[in-house]
């Protein structure tokens, strides 16, 4: 006789980032998580590896900062620029400034940068802790929801990568962090729409390198007439490299090109002349096509859902992939807690794709018109130094500069605030209040420069009342599906 299908909270396809975040929060506070990934082993090499500012906030209100930090990683205060030298014989210094800049105000000014394998394991550890594990290697092969009243409306197929085993569950919910070619996007027929067409073909290389190029520990932008090249700066002391190798420019060009480890090497040479760069040890190389897109829907029935690159899909230049695919996580868990929990309506589920979408799609912009920037005009030492400085003008500015706004300048404080994660900004909705919210009260803070409504609170110094401790305001909010309720109490 047939058995009936286990049932589960929720069935979580992918254990990159976005699915693993998704199952640890969910872990913690106690739900039944069937986690399936097709690959035998997590992340070995590559991927992604920039942890941003606001990220870090996150994984210390989760007490996975530690963790994070153990696995000594690269830290990047600041970036430096570098432009063809102006008497043609290579390349030269134009300026540095800092990663994230006094004025947007953060407890870790610098983006940590660790491989992506060492992050999964973190977490993975932490689902392991609490009762979760990532069943491997399965795939996904079926699904549907049935609707009507069930308390478990979504069937899930499932299938052994390797021994053909077959199984099916049935869940509340279904969230697919498969990545861009994800089979549960396919299957719902939503589509990407791509911002713009393929414009750049890179490769990207990890490994360690001896080198006389002064800046290999930092964070560089860097343009010659052989091509371009970002330096990244990883743990262990290797370094990656991201290398231009074709462009829609070129005569020949093709959105598929390949290349092999020593061409990629041999260009990099040309670029970084007159320094001169050797490999020791490749840890990691791939070649792939640059393309800004985004997914028309997240969701179309707020029981099966996507996120991280199974929506969105960038430029990996202002280190947003994990990042984004990390508050994609957070905040669709969340929401089911309270949901589940009996705390909000279902309707609140909506505001998921609503408040995410509405993020990828201003980064995209944000990306597209970064990269444009700095592919049609290098700026000049003059501008790069403004950069660096805060949002008030310098003394040493230029007449010119202080009455007509640099676009690569404000580009670059817009795009400091944004890709540092402190920039981001949901509209008025439910949870974020509003003149026209359906709840006024004379005692809401409503009008203060620092405290918005759907932004994160500023980091602060306050006295907690009940012990008069001087703490850091963002320290009092750890991340475990609860609100909060803040009295600031003012002056008497």
């Amino acid at each position: 006789m047939a058995t009936s299908p286990q049932n589960y909270d929720i069935v979580i396809i992918g254990a990159g980032p976005v699915g693993l975040l998704l199952s640890v929060c969910l872990a913690r506070w106690g739900y039944k998580i069937k986690h399936i990934d097709n690959r035998p082993t997590p992340t070995v090499t590559g991927r992604a590896d920039g942890i941003q500012p606001r990220s870090l906030d996150l994984l210390r209100n989760m007490n996975l900062k530690r963790q994070i930090m153990a696995h000594e990683p690269a830290k990047v205060y600041e970036v430096a620029f570098w432009d063809p030298a102006s008497d043609g014989k290579g390349i030269h210094r134009t300026g540095t400034w800092a990663s994230c800049p006094k004025f947007i105000d953060s407890r870790y000014p610098f983006t940590t940068l660790l491989h992506q394998g060492h992050i999964e394991n973190v977490f993975i550890e932490d689902l392991n802790k609490n009762g979760a594990q990532v069943q491997r290697p399965w795939t996904i092969t079926g699904f549907k929801n049935v609707g009507g009243n069930e308390k478990y409306p979504v069937l899930v197929d499932l299938e052994h990568v390797e021994t053909k085993e077959k199984e099916t569950v049935r869940s509340k919910y279904l969230f697919s962090g498969e990545g861009a070619r994800g089979f549960v996007r396919e299957k719902l027929g939503i589509k990407i729409h791509h911002k713009d067409p393929i414009a750049h073909v890179w490769g990207v290389m990890d490994g360690v390198v001896r080198t006389d190029f002064p800046d290999i520990k930092m964070k560089c932008t860097i343009h010659s007439d052989y091509g371009s090249i970002m330096i990244i700066p990883r743990e262990d002391n290797m370094v990656r490299l991201y290398i231009q190798i074709a462009s829609s420019t070129d005569k020949d060009w093709n959105p598929r090109k390949q290349a092999t480890t020593k061409e990629v090497q041999t260009s990099a040479k040309k670029i970084l002349a007159p320094y001169y760069i050797e490999w020791d040890r490749v840890e990691w190389y791939s070649v792939y096509p640059i393309g800004q897109g985004i997914a028309e829907k997240y969701t179309l029935d707020h029981r099966i859902f996507m996120g991280g690159d199974a929506c969105h899909t960038h430029s990996p230049k202002a280190g947003q992939g994990m990042n984004t695919a990390f508050l994609d996580a957070v905040n669709l868990a969340w929401k089911i807690h309270h949901v589940e929990s009996g705390f909000a309506s279902r309707s609140t589920l909506h505001t998921y794709e609503s408040e995410r979408k509405l993020i990828a799609e201003n980064l995209l912009n944000f990306d597209a018109k970064y990269a444009a920037l700095f592919s049609q005009r290098k700026p000049s030492a003059g501008e790069v130094g403004l950069a660096s400085q805060s949002t008030s003008p310098s003394i040493n500015q230029s007449a010119e500069a202080k009455d007509e706004p640099n676009e690569f300048v404000e580009t670059f404080k817009a795009s400091c605030e944004f890709t540092s994660g402190y920039g981001i900004a949901y509209n008025p909705n439910i949870f974020n209040h509003s003149a026209s919210h359906t709840f006024q009260h004379p005692l809401l803070l409503t009008k203060s420069e620092k405290l918005r409504p759907g932004r994160i609170m500023p980091p602060s110094n306050v006295t907690r009342v009940v012990d008069a401790n001087v703490v850091h305001l963002e320290n009092e909010i750890p991340f475990n599906g609860s609100f909060r309720l803040f009295v600031f109490a003012g002056l008497s």
